[in-house]
């Protein structure tokens, strides 16, 4: 019984990081590995949609719970790769086609629109796929990356800047190294 009401606790909790009001919160793509002998880097990528959105914050706080972080995506190979993992339409439910958070932030009191962007792990920041236009920092608040195809339901490659705390994503990707 004990055992049980602590599982209840932790479904609890999660829910309510990721703004679930009912568990299973959305459809994962399980873990897939980018393996070496494909050309990859070895880690594995997951993909989470939510149902009731999202923030940036929120899922990277989720991702390091994971033992991973939001992806970090350095290369057209790893882009493409990770596209398979995501290109299912419930990872781009927003109106907007807003899909998964990626592990790219811009550094507060960088240049706007485009300056200081940064991956969570320290990577280079040598790749990109912005949609034409991107990033606009709409508002003047947008300074976190997502995934973003501008159809509902419709997955793509591309990119917008977001802002950290609107709850408007789709869900996440976690990456880890094993």
């Amino acid at each position: 019984m004990k055992q049980t009401m602590i599982q209840i606790a932790i479904v609890a909790v999660v829910a309510s990081i990721t703004g679930c009001s009912t568990l299973p919160c959305g459809k994962t793509s399980g873990w897939t590995q980018w393996k070496t002998s494909d050309g990859g880097n070895g880690h594995y990528y997951k993909a989470v949609a939510v149902t009731n959105g999202v923030t940036w914050t929120e899922a990277d706080k989720i991702a390091r719970a994971e033992g991973g972080y939001l992806a970090t995506i350095t290369s057209g190979e790893e882009s493409a790769f990770v596209l398979k993992v995501v290109s299912y339409p419930q990872f781009f439910s927003a109106a907007n086609g807003t899909g998964l958070a990626l592990g790219g932030f811009q550094q507060d009191g960088a240049k706007e629109p485009d300056g200081g962007w940064c991956w969570v792990t320290g990577e280079p920041w040598n790749y990109s796929r912005w949609v034409p236009g991107q990033p606009d920092n709409y508002g003047g608040q947008e300074d976190r990356l997502s995934y973003f195809s501008g159809i509902s339901r419709t997955p793509a490659a591309t990119w917008n800047d977001v802002n950290r705390n609107l709850k408007e994503l789709a869900g996440y990707v976690i990456e880890r190294d094993k």
